[in-house]
């Protein structure tokens, strides 16, 4: 019996899947219209929109990429925030009860103005009967609905001030706390340390990473363009993530003890949520791929994942939960050794694309002699150039 389910925060979870915060369909308001289909398709439920006191201007279109990044990444501002109001609040409870019908968890994500604020909304959504609250430290958008918040982005690159949010939104309600973390804190493990010391049992990390996803060339624009020919500067999201968001999760996990990480960034198919598990994630969040390719994603994520654990012999997810972390050395004390490169003379095209690497950037140890590559072994320093330009996949080490 192959079991995906899993219990994070004292919550039951039929699959690790979430749908994160950001697509439209995840918008107070909008959500009770697609809780159905979204349990159809196994998700395990999902995150809120970010409610606010206060937002600006809506920027159209809020979604943007670029030639050379389709598929990889895409410039995200986002959908409107959600205005915090009586009839907003009357939506969420609508939501809440949807979601629970249809069998979904849903935690709301907040902003506060003061950490007052933060308490105020932490209780109101804790009484319409969420089963926990995200907390958003991390939004990367400039507007200054957000920066003169007490959240987004700038508070949680202050460990301080996102221990005193922490501390205020635990005091105030007894459902589970997440904080969403931000890749830009200067020091990620110090952010998740100081929001388990201020009682939040789990964090999620991590949010999009201000970029500019490209340029126009010909035109002189920032792709990022709205209809009102003015850039919007925003977070980069997708697959072209994935590598700082292992990081982020694998570093904490590795530092901070007994505190569970939902992960997100650059989740886009069941590989990439045994990545994140085999860097100790508990759950995973998922908002650009969906919003690429639709709820069903998350029936193929189960589909791809179930089979994953059975032809690796696996039972539950704590089979291989954070099993990458014990190779890591950490503070580089392992001296590797010496090796050196061994070509498979089956795939190797003679395209001199390693040698051409190796002469001009590397230590000159590849040549072509009787129409085969050759490498010398006393100059080559196992240094990894060749492997990374071989299209054919034709270079190897011995590990």
């Amino acid at each position: 019996m192959t079991d995906i389910s899993t219990k994070v925060m004292g919550i039951d979870f039929k699959t690790p899947f979430l749908l994160a915060s950001g697509q439209v369909t995840t918008s107070i308001g909008e959500i009770s219209k697609h809780c159905e289909e979204i349990a159809s398709n196994d998700w395990a439920g999902l995150i809120t929109k970010s409610i606010i006191a206060k937002y600006g201007y809506y920027k159209r279109p809020h979604l943007w990429s670029s030639k050379s990044l389709k598929s990889l990444g895409m410039s995200n501002s986002g959908p409107p925030l959600s205005i915090y109001s009586k009839e907003l609040m009357k939506a969420l409870k609508k939501d809440i009860e949807s979601a629970h019908s249809a069998g979904l968890v849903i935690i709301p994500s907040i902003i506060g103005y003061s950490l007052k604020e933060w308490q105020a909304f932490s209780k109101e959504i804790e009484d319409l009967g969420a089963d926990g609250l995200e907390l958003n430290l991390s939004c990367p958008s400039p507007s200054d609905c957000v920066t003169r918040s007490m959240g987004g982005y700038l508070v949680g690159q202050n460990v301080e001030l996102t221990q005193q949010v922490v501390e205020a939104v635990c005091e105030s309600c007894k459902i589970p706390v997440m904080p969403k973390l931000t890749f830009h804190a200067p020091n990620i493990i110090e952010s998740a340390r100081a929001c388990k010391e201020s009682g939040a049992p789990a964090v999620s990390a991590i949010n999009t990473i201000r970029g500019i996803i490209g340029v126009d060339v010909d035109r002189g624009k920032i792709l990022s363009e709205g209809t009102n020919a003015k850039t919007y500067l925003g977070g980069i999201s997708g697959p072209i993530i994935k590598p700082f968001g292992l990081m982020a999760v694998a570093e904490i996990k590795m530092e901070v003890e007994d505190i569970d990480v939902c992960a997100i960034g650059g989740i886009d198919g069941w590989e990439s949520v045994v990545e994140y598990m085999m860097v100790g994630a508990s759950l995973v969040q998922i908002c650009t791929a969906a919003m690429w390719y639709g709820f069903p994603l998350g029936k193929q994520l189960k589909n791809g994942l179930i089979k994953f654990m059975r032809d690796k012999g696996y039972t539950a997810l704590s089979d291989f939960k954070g099993i990458a972390l014990s190779d890591i050395d950490y503070k580089q004390e392992v001296e590797s050794r010496r090796t050196s490169a061994v070509i498979d003379y089956g795939k190797c095209n003679l395209c001199k694309r390693c040698m051409r690497a190796c002469k001009d950037a590397a230590y000159d140890a590849l040549w072509i002699e009787d129409s085969k590559l050759k490498v010398d072994p006393e100059k080559c320093e196992c240094c990894g150039l060749c492997r990374v330009v071989c299209k054919e996949e034709a270079i190897t080490y011995q590990i």
